[in-house]
């Protein structure tokens, strides 16, 4: 069994959101959000809450860089697993300057 990390998630719930919420849910989400954003290549982006990097590995397809931001380590290690070259993983309050800056809301948490 896999130990949670600070957030309650294990790397075998990071692998099963990648393999089934993704394709089911969010694959539909990328192409519409970066055409409704009006990204260009010379963009710096930051994608807060990223998760496994579904929306931020097409993100770095079409911007000069873009960052993965998320609290659940799991999730970072997964997104490092299968993400693009110019995919740039940070976990800082250092975030600097970005053209854009993405959060697709989690629902069903009360906080």
């Amino acid at each position: 069994m896999s130990t949670p990390d600070e957030m309650g998630l294990t790397p075998d719930a990071a692998l099963g959101y990648e393999e089934f919420f993704v394709p089911a849910i969010f694959h539909q989400w990328p192409e519409r959000i970066i055409s409704a954003a009006d990204i260009s290549k010379s963009d710096d982006v930051l994608d807060v809450g990223c998760g496994t990097g579904a929306l931020t590995r097409e993100l770095a397809r079409c911007t000069g860089r873009v960052t993965g931001f998320d609290l659940s380590e799991s999730m970072l290690r997964r997104s490092d697993q299968i993400s693009v070259k110019r995919f740039d993983r940070q976990r800082s309050d250092r975030l600097g300057p970005y053209q854009s800056i993405f959060n697709l809301p989690r629902h069903g948490r009360d906080d």
